[in-house]
């Protein structure tokens, strides 16, 4: 099946689609490859989209490709901050982890 991946990603570019989601390195890549003009939203918890060549930075990454992607280690902190401010305090502390932290 993933030796079609490229046909998938090429008919759904046929299929005049509004958005595609794509779930894996394999998929964004063949989807990438197949439309610059379709928004593609890829999640992928082991790529960097910037090394990967998908995006040429993280701050104006450019192109057609937006998603979650959790291997970037330079955003720790900022997913941290977001979690904080998405969960009470009480299970911050619970954790160990001070809320000033």
């Amino acid at each position: 099946m993933l030796d079609r991946i490229g046909e998938f990603a090429n008919d759904l570019v046929t299929l005049k689609c509004d958005v595609i989601f794509a779930a894996a390195p394999y998929a964004i890549q063949a989807v990438m490859k197949a439309t610059s003009t379709i928004p593609i939203v890829g999640t992928d918890l082991e790529s960097d989209p910037v090394a990967n060549g998908w995006a040429r930075n993280l701050g104006r990454p450019g192109g057609n490709l937006t998603g979650l992607f959790l291997d970037l280690p330079e955003l720790g902190g900022k997913q941290i901050e977001f979690l904080k401010e998405a969960v009470p305090c009480p299970v911050w502390r619970s954790s160990g982890i001070p809320p000033s932290a």
